[in-house]
């Protein structure tokens, strides 16, 4: 996959790659210099905490991962030439989003949180590297018994419930009604795809929030 750049507003040494990967069916990115004339310069920003980084005053490129299950997703920022002040301000477990696009039409790539800062020199310049995920949620789960007559998305609405993400789409293909009771525990993600699969639907993590959607079903020849 391509990479979309943007220029540093200050230096010329880098150029800041924008998203490498976000969803699957995306095939490729056009570099910004093959973008036709209408369309304005890429720009991003990051955020957490105090610190706001803002692809016109720094140069920074950054990888997020996605995929369409309950596994958490990866970010990867390196931002270069970052103030020590700066970096100080930026916390193990700290919230962090970056928005990317282009002028006039930016939207929210990754909501996380920093697990992992690293400092190291690059040239004649200092990239901080910083590492993130998506998900803080806790993945065990105590034994829950749903009595007989449960519905499945009904069970599955619980699970979800369970990690204290927002649910952002809970839309069931179909339904499921247990004549006997039903007991979950152990883990939380698996069962989660289990009674998902029950529901017809793909559940996933994006932008620190659940989706629970139908899948398409596949035309018949």
């Amino acid at each position: 996959m391509s990479t979309q750049k943007i220029s540093d507003g200050n230096q010329n040494r880098h150029f800041s790659g924008l998203v490498k990967s976000v969803e699957k069916s995306i095939e490729s990115l056009e570099s910004y210099q093959m973008q036709p004339d209408g369309v304005f310069g890429s720009i991003a920003t990051i955020k957490s905490g105090e610190v706001t980084l803002k692809s016109s005053d720094l140069d920074f490129e950054f990888t997020v991962e996605f995929d369409d299950d309950m596994e958490a997703n990866e970010a990867e920022i390196i931002v270069y030439n970052l103030s020590s002040n700066t970096v100080k301000k930026l916390k193990h477990h700290q919230k962090i989003t970056i928005e990317a696009g282009y002028t006039g039409d930016t939207g929210l790539v990754f909501v996380g949180y920093i697990t992992k800062i690293k400092s190291k020199k690059d040239g004649v310049d200092r990239a901080v590297t910083i590492n993130c995920i998506d998900d803080f949620s806790t993945h065990k789960i105590k034994e829950t018994t749903f009595a007989k007559k449960s519905k499945a998305s009904y069970i599955l609405k619980s699970l979800l419930k369970k990690t204290k993400m927002p649910i952002a789409v809970f839309d069931m293909r179909r339904d499921y009604t247990y004549d006997k009771e039903q007991k979950v525990d152990g883990d939380l993600m698996a069962a989660i795809k289990k009674y998902s699969q029950v529901c017809g639907v793909s559940t996933y993590i994006k932008n620190g929030k659940i989706y629970s959607r139908s899948i398409p079903r596949k035309n018949k020849r």
